[in-house]
């Protein structure tokens, strides 16, 4: 069987809820089709260190971990203008976040 991965070159993707199991293997997939990577989470430390693997794997170039709540309207505006203005305009999106009935969003989501 032949693998063939699509070159994404050039092209902005973000991923959110990127900090859970799955989110780091699409960010990982990405940049080795060529994207740069958006790598954002509810919880800021955790997208910050997932972004930060990443880095070390592929450089510091091709990946940046944010905060972002999907369920924060004004966050996620907040995310897109900062992604547009120092990246450009987003060509991929992996809609990875979940909201878990048994997790307290009050308390920070995690």
């Amino acid at each position: 069987m032949t693998s063939v991965s699509p070159d994404l070159t050039g092209e902005i993707a973000l991923i959110t809820g990127c900090a859970g199991l799955l989110g780091p293997v699409h960010a990982d997939a990405l940049i080795r089709c060529g994207a740069f990577v958006v790598v954002t989470d509810i919880d800021e430390e955790r997208a910050l260190q997932t972004a930060h693997r990443l880095a070390d794997e592929h450089g510091a170039h091709k990946v940046i971990g944010l905060r972002m709540d999907v369920t924060d309207r004004a966050g996620v505006a907040a995310v897109q203008r900062r992604v547009l203005d120092e990246h450009g305009c987003v060509g991929v999106l992996v809609n990875n976040a979940a909201i878990d009935p048994k997790v307290d969003s009050e308390g920070g989501g995690r």
